[in-house]
């Protein structure tokens, strides 16, 4: 029973490990900005941060995460979601 449940676990792993793939190949063929900083729009900001784009736009409202809105489309740099990352208060 024991050696099932671990099987059961390490698949459901496996799976969350190839979403993760899935989604870091995406961010890889995004556009790029002049000083080669990757762009992002909201629904991979959200992505990356397992959160809804609703609460990027109220993170984005708030003042603490920039972005440009670029041909009437929200984007954020990449240098931009990383520092906000590393700034975040995590709420316990």
């Amino acid at each position: 029973m024991y050696r099932e449940e671990l099987e059961v676990r390490l698949e459901h792993i496996s799976e969350q490990i190839e979403e993760v793939k899935k989604k870091l190949d995406k961010m890889y063929h995004v556009r790029t900005c002049l000083d080669g900083d990757a762009l992002l729009d909201t629904q991979d900001v959200a992505d990356v941060l397992r959160i809804t784009p609703r609460s990027v736009q109220r993170y984005v409202k708030a003042g603490k995460l920039k972005s440009k809105k670029i041909f009437g489309n929200r984007m954020f740099l990449n240098s931009e979601v990383l520092r906000f990352i590393k700034d975040v208060d995590y709420e316990k």
